[in-house]
């Protein structure tokens, strides 16, 4: 199953992820991802191309294993499924990423990541609107995002949610300048966050990427790179902890 769905994984990563419930890997260099998952449709085709239009300094690619106990995904599941429409719901759910945590390796203890998030209307205003929940979902829909993280400041982002009738995709891209100790870390549209969950029965394939297109300031892109990770790991326990099924 593993091989079938990421088939750039190998069988010595794989056997880790299988024990350890996550595998990551790092890379520092314009290449595409090795773990990115085959999804239905031509969607890994699409996301792929996007991740081109970048020149990586930064990469990170996080595969996560959740137990869904219950979980039951057709071929092809109706855009109104229950279950399809919780999962994207979930990740809808923006306000809910206010006050999520990471693990600080430096600090050696829990660090909020984000002191503050919500969707707004567009990328020029800051009222906050409620969270986009759906009674269907739709094949592509685009919000924007306002969040205030405890690392990169406050920046806004435009969120693209894909779905295949198989595989759910949330697509993330700054429309702000990232910031790392006041200084311009990340310009406009040069980081991408890529989720993708995979249901198949009993389980969410949870696919995490970041790539971004860093400014050099010697060397210090390579020590961020935890930085990176961490959003990756938080996120997936934000969704993790938000998932709730239709009994």
């Amino acid at each position: 199953m593993l091989s079938a769905v990421f088939p750039g994984l190998r069988q010595t990563e794989a056997n880790q992820l299988i024990k350890e419930g996550e595998f990551t890997r790092f890379f520092y260099e314009d290449t595409p991802p090795l773990l990115f998952p085959r999804l239905s449709g031509d969607l890994d085709e699409l996301l792929l191309e996007e991740i081109s239009r970048l020149s990586l300094t930064i990469g990170v690619e996080s595969i996560f294993l959740l137990p869904v106990p219950g979980l039951s995904v057709p071929d092809e599941a109706s855009a109104d499924n229950e279950q399809m429409l919780a999962i994207y719901n979930t990740l809808r759910s923006i306000s809910s990423l206010k006050g999520i945590e990471y693990y600080s390796a430096s600090r050696k203890r829990m660090r909020t990541l984000f002191k503050d998030a919500y969707v707004i209307a567009g990328p020029d205003t800051v009222a906050p609107l409620p969270d986009p929940l759906e009674d269907t979902i739709p094949e592509e829909n685009s919000i924007y995002i306002f969040q205030q993280d405890m690392t990169f400041g406050k920046n806004v982002s435009q969120a693209v949610y894909r779905y295949s009738g198989r595989d759910i995709s949330l697509s993330l891209t700054n429309l702000s300048v990232m910031r790392y100790a006041l200084l311009p870390f990340v310009r406009e549209q040069k980081m991408q966050t890529h989720l993708l969950v995979l249901p198949v029965d009993n389980w969410i394939f949870f696919y995490g990427f970041i790539g971004v297109e860093t400014v050099s300031f010697l060397g210090i892109e390579k020590k961020k790179s935890d930085s990176f990770y961490n959003r990756l790991k938080a996120l997936y326990t934000w969704f993790s902890e938000n998932l709730s099924l239709p009994k």
